[in-house]
């Protein structure tokens, strides 16, 4: 273009901070089925994508906060300031190194260096989410990897169209409602079947399960069948491929 501004793409940021973009480039474009059924929502409701505090929670301490945010109904955010209040009455997850913290509090100084700034997890969330790409062009994903962060019984409605059309205007969306319930040593997976159609909508769904843990599970069973998994310190992963339960023993 021959201007200044090529200057401020990554690639002209150096050893440090060019590894941080791709972080983040990389987390963007893996969130993105959790992103556009959040801007389907937003269509739907009104309630937008980015969501000042106050417009969901009624703690005082966060009345007039302009440094934090919530970023759909899962994720917790806050930008240019080295602090996060963390609301009453929901379990909060670290992303960056997975340590639970209960609401009702106020942190300092926990952002690691190769990171912007806060990211924190709701309890009970339900991420779908899919292999980071170059590219955001629209059709329909076939294998969806969720992400799960389980507390207590909590439900998820994973919303999709074609994502090209104006079609949505005529109801033409599809919903899937995911279902993870947690207690006892035991937590429950469940996909229901999806709900509408669009264009392009294949009738091929396979998903991928990682759920944040503590400890090791004794065993993992995908509908009647007791399935392989892994295990890396935080997280469980296994395949369901298009089985629509998933029962986890820890």
């Amino acid at each position: 273009l021959n201007s200044w501004y090529g200057f401020s793409h990554p690639w002209w940021a150096g050893e440090e901070m060019e590894p941080i973009f791709e972080y983040y480039d990389k987390l963007r474009y893996r969130i993105l089925p959790y992103i556009y059924s959040t801007a389907i929502t937003a269509n739907m409701t009104g309630l937008p994508v980015c969501r000042a505090m106050p417009l969901v929670y009624e703690d005082d301490a966060l009345q007039n906060c302009i440094t934090q945010y919530m970023f759909g109904e899962n994720f917790l955010v806050a930008a240019f300031t080295d602090e996060i209040t963390l609301p009453a009455g929901h379990t909060w997850i670290d992303y960056w190194t997975g340590k639970v913290y209960e609401g009702g509090q106020t942190l300092k100084g926990g952002v690691p260096e190769n990171r912007g700034g806060y990211l924190f997890v709701k309890g009970g969330a339900i991420i779908p989410t899919d292999e980071p790409r170059q590219h955001t062009t629209p059709g329909d994903t076939k294998h969806i990897i969720l992400e799960m962060y389980p507390n207590g019984a909590s439900y998820y409605d994973f919303y999709e169209d074609d994502g090209e059309t104006l079609e949505f205007k005529d109801g033409k969306r599809a919903c899937t409602r995911i279902s993870m319930v947690e207690g006892d040593g035991i937590c429950n997976i469940g996909i229901g079947d999806r709900e509408g159609e669009f264009k392009g909508m294949t009738d091929e769904r396979v998903y991928s399960v990682r759920v944040f843990a503590s400890a090791k599970p004794q065993s993992v069973t995908v509908g009647e069948t007791a399935v392989d998994f892994t295990f890396d310190g935080q997280f469980v992963s296994f395949d369901m491929g298009a089985e629509k339960e998933a029962t986890i023993v820890f």
